[in-house]
């Protein structure tokens, strides 16, 4: 996975997917516009799809949004910004459509609520055939710690509200975390993971690669762990984190 900003430098490079090793097809290149919130408002549509066209990663999340819970965001924001979100992913669906680009969109699930996320779903879900990305990068870090829990309950949340075919997690590979979400949950990106299991920086390629293959592997068992959906009845409507 990489972000937005690093797309750019790809094509500053003049460097394609096809060139890049340790990348096809099985293991895709995932780019994605979840960025800070001050790259985005100064991104316009056709600067965004640009090194999209350019670079061609095997899939994209485009269009990103801050949709935060009511106590760090005016509830009107929120639903404006949703709102600009549905109309911008599909719209940036029809343009690399259109012009004939590889890449393929996976949407982003956004929202708060329930009833947000279902309205997203619902209107974003044609877009991939109901295959979504879900940003959970949010629950860990430096500044909130580890919200392993809060970040489960999330994800059995949207997978009984919303009963995706897929979902693919942004900013979460780690095979540990990984093992016992749902079933829904079909594939997993993330950096931080990549880069420890890899030394990707300080192995021979050919030793790296052989690491990143046994990471696949783990990631691949976790996923296989995943439940059906459970009962809408045992999740409630309070807040949670989109």
């Amino acid at each position: 996975m990489i972000d937005h900003q690093e797309l750019v430098r790809l094509q500053d490079r003049d460097v394609a997917t096809e060139n890049i090793p340790g990348i096809h097809t099985d293991r895709p290149l995932v780019a994605t516009s979840t960025v800070p919130d001050d790259y985005l408002h100064g991104l316009t549509l056709h600067d965004e799809l640009e090194p999209v066209i350019e670079v061609g990663p095997h899939w994209y999340c485009p269009f990103d949004v801050p949709t935060y819970k009511d106590e760090d965001m005016d509830p009107k924001q929120r639903q404006k910004n949703l709102s600009n979100y549905i109309h911008g992913v599909r719209r940036a669906a029809t343009i690399l459509s259109k012009s004939q680009c590889v890449t393929k969109v996976l949407p982003l699930l956004k929202g708060v609520y329930p009833d947000e996320l279902q309205r997203c779903y619902e209107m974003i879900e044609p877009i991939a055939n109901g295959f979504v990305g879900v940003y959970v990068g949010q629950f860990f870090g430096p500044t909130v710690g580890n919200r392993i829990t809060e970040c489960r309950a999330w994800l059995r949340t949207i997978d009984a509200v919303c009963n995706p075919t897929g979902i693919v997690l942004i900013g979460l590979s780690s095979p540990q975390y990984l093992s016992g979400l749902p079933a829904s949950v079909v594939g997993a990106a993330g950096r931080s993971q990549w880069l420890q299991a890899t030394n990707y920086l300080s192995l021979p390629q050919d030793k790296s690669q052989q690491q990143l293959r046994l990471l696949c592997g783990d990631i691949h068992k976790a996923l296989e762990t995943g439940y059906n959906q459970l009962s809408l009845r045992q999740f409630t409507n309070g807040t949670i984190h989109g």
